[in-house]
């Protein structure tokens, strides 16, 4: 009898009902005639031929920047947000992929997608190879911290770990995701396991996909400014090693007043040199739709350090009074930045 191979039946007749290969040997001659329906454990040739077609547009999707994908959840089980997926079939009756739990101890499941929402077992809904799942407890991490995808030996399928990769020896360990927002209820983390960022066991080995760039948000406010002077620079936040920033936008929200206070600036930069991102900006104005600054263009791709951290400081001014005088006052500050490979 001849290898049925993944087209042996394309274009080839469908029968239904029980029947067996050599009953649609029409020619006797040992090769394939058409496909039948037999029993569900069981593929056709044409089925095969589908099964491969399935993976190869899912994985030409997620290549081409596709992240949104219809998923059915058959697995017996509810799958929590934030949870970590891998494609374990395909269903043709309810045109969605089946996902079940990834998990990195095994290669065959490892994670491609995750899902953002609670997907209780035999239902459909959408799961992403990109995406940022909000309501999470981070309250433990800082912005910026990595997310790893874990596995039964660690804290189960479908589960991640922030921080520090889980050790692991016989598989492969992948960098999911980074924290975006610490919060204990509405935490959020940006998930990207298509992009498959992999780091080998034993190795610190991230493919370029890794540095993607993402906006993250940071809060001062007038009771931040403590010193009784008239400038204070304090940390905006921790810029990883390899950091590049690729822009800054600031926008105050409430104006900073109080006190003999009758001019306020800020300004973004790191020690030694405070205005470097952002120049002075004036938040004692009162706040309007065009009151805001950005980081000018040649700053674009700036790195601070291959091997350390780097303190981002805002830095507040004020000649008529102590910056700690200021009794009111907020100022957003969002940063977009990637971690290179």
């Amino acid at each position: 009898m001849s290898t049925v191979s993944q087209t042996a039946a394309l274009g080839k007749p469908f029968f239904t009902g029980d029947s067996t290969f050599r009953a649609r040997d029409n020619e006797s001659d040992n090769f394939v005639a058409g496909v039948y329906s037999h029993k569900n454990i069981e593929f056709s040739a044409t089925e095969a031929g589908e099964w491969v077609s399935y993976f190869i547009f899912l994985q030409s999707m997620l290549q081409n920047g596709i992240h949104h994908f219809k998923v059915r959840n058959e697995t017996g089980g509810t799958l929590t947000k934030g949870t970590l997926v891998y494609v374990s079939g395909y269903s043709s009756a309810i045109t969605a992929f089946l996902i079940a739990k990834a998990d990195c101890d095994d290669p065959t499941k490892l994670p491609m997608l995750v899902i953002d929402s609670d997907l209780a077992t035999a239902t459909t809904g959408h799961a992403f190879g990109v995406i940022t799942v909000t309501g999470l407890n981070t309250n433990a991490y800082t912005e910026g911290d990595r997310v790893y995808a874990d596995g039964a030996s660690g804290g189960g399928a479908g589960t991640y770990v922030i921080s520090t990769a889980p050790a692991r020896s016989t598989a492969q360990q992948y960098w999911v995701g980074t924290v975006t927002v610490k919060d204990a209820t509405v935490g959020e983390i940006r998930f990207f396991p298509a992009a498959k960022n992999l780091l080998k066991a034993g190795q610190d080995f991230i493919q370029a996909e890794g540095a993607i760039a993402k906006w993250v948000k940071y809060t001062v406010s007038e009771s931040d400014f403590t010193a009784a002077a008239a400038s204070e620079s304090i940390t905006l936040f921790s810029l990883p090693a390899k950091g590049v920033i690729e822009g800054i936008y600031v926008k105050h929200n409430t104006a900073f007043s109080g006190g003999a206070v009758a001019d306020y600036t800020v300004e973004i930069g790191i020690s030694g040199d405070t205005a470097k991102y952002v120049p002075a900006f004036d938040v004692f104005q009162a706040v309007a739709d065009t009151a805001a600054a950005r980081s000018g263009p040649h700053q674009v791709l700036e790195l601070e350090a291959h091997t350390g951290a780097t303190n981002i400081l805002i830095t507040a001014r004020c000649a008529t009074d102590d910056v700690a005088d200021a009794t009111a006052g907020s100022v957003d500050v969002w940063v977009k930045y990637a971690v290179l490979p």
